[in-house]
């Protein structure tokens, strides 16, 4: 790792169910509950099924109240699996819980339990011990393993996550992952969305809005294109990570 910051991706997969942290305790059991231990998703007819968890927990927050420690966590995943869920939280003892939003695919909880609860055999949970010299990016949790992103300022950093047991799967330079829109892709972006180009149908076409915005169709195209490239990199590296693990996982897994 260079001594100009980077942003950081690691995986960390627990060998005991001692070393489980909280959320991944409550996912295996909603995941044992259902018919099946995997899922997969195919795009195209001919195309190769994707492995992916049943569940996936983003960490969005968590902070200490005392001896307690309240959590925000998002899961997504089976509808199956997010009603077993469900059924796990009501009869997890000294648990305290609030199923703030659903959908289909999704659940916002509300935690509220035990310092030790929460930790559980974690050596480390990065909103609770941060880590001098570094900011985390995203906390995702299955049944099996943690991926986690952070950005760090100091090279010794890498050698810290490693003795916590985690695989550094990744670094690249923060420039690639804090690469914010121009004023100019920021406006059009915005008044893309505003004007109905991003809509289900389309309200209006490339033409149409780059007539409203006075210039051409190819200028507002490429300018759009680079700003919803640039959105979307940030949206992948900060929330489906877990996406990129498991290719890499599969990739290297021998025939």
């Amino acid at each position: 790792m260079a001594r100009t910051p980077a942003l950081i991706i690691a995986v960390k997969e627990p060998r005991n169910p001692g070393e489980y942290c909280f959320a991944q305790h409550l996912l295996l059991l909603a995941e044992n509950m259902c018919d099946t231990d995997k899922a997969s998703c195919k795009l195209g007819r001919s195309g190769a099924e994707i492995p992916y968890p049943l569940l996936v927990a983003t960490i969005l927050y968590a902070s200490t109240r005392g001896d307690e420690v309240e959590g925000w966590i998002r899961v997504q995943g089976e509808q199956q699996a997010l009603a077993a869920l469900q059924t796990v939280l009501r009869r997890e003892k000294g648990l305290a819980f609030q199923v703030v939003t659903e959908t289909k695919h999704s659940l916002l909880v509300k935690t509220l339990m035990p310092l030790g609860k929460w930790c559980g055999g974690c050596k480390f949970c990065p909103h609770i011990d941060t880590m001098p010299n570094t900011m985390p990016v995203s906390i995702i949790v299955t049944s099996r393993y943690i991926v986690f992103s952070l950005i760090a300022s100091r090279p010794q950093v890498l050698k810290q996550m490693e003795d916590l047991g985690f695989r550094v799967l990744d670094t690249l330079p923060v420039s690639e992952y804090e690469d914010p829109l121009t004023s100019k892709q920021e406006v059009a972006l915005v008044l893309a969305y505003l004007y109905g180009y991003y809509a289900h149908p389309r309200r209006t076409s490339i033409r149409e809005l780059a007539s409203k915005l006075g210039m051409s169709g190819s200028a507002l195209a490429e300018l759009l294109r680079k700003a919803e490239l640039k959105v979307i990199k940030n949206y992948v590296v900060g929330n489906l990570v877990h996406h990129i693990y498991i290719t890499i996982r599969n990739r290297d897994r021998p025939d």
